[in-house]
């Protein structure tokens, strides 16, 4: 049996893959140094959603609706195979969290530990 990964699901592993070899360019670019992390890996996603108009106002916002969290993470990884690390393999921790926020998207820190 062989998993197929659904069309959005591709799409928004290619648009966000773009996004990152952006940033990377623009790291080179400045002469930084954004060669592949071939060590243990710590991660940490936050996974920024629109908070919806059906929210009540003064309360705060939790996203608690699919997509779940962990599809994030595997987009994340997959999109960072091979740009940012050799494999996502080398992730020994990751801290994951979705929230409310203006603008939608991801802010990804990563940092090689060995």
């Amino acid at each position: 049996m062989r998993a197929i990964t659904p069309k959005k699901t591709r799409e928004a592993e290619i648009n966000l893959k773009a996004q990152i070899a952006a940033q990377l360019e623009e790291k080179r670019r400045k002469g930084e140094d954004t060669s592949l992390m071939v060590g243990a890996v710590h991660i940490d996603i936050f996974v920024r959603k629109l908070r919806p108009a059906s929210a009540p106002k003064k309360k705060p916002y939790y996203p608690c609706k699919r997509p779940d969290i962990d599809n994030y993470v595997k987009l994340v990884f997959d999109a960072m195979n091979g740009l940012v690390w050799k494999d996502d393999g080398q992730v020994i921790r990751l801290i994951a969290n979705k929230g409310e926020a203006d603008i939608p998207g991801y802010t990804i820190t990563v940092e090689e530990v060995a």
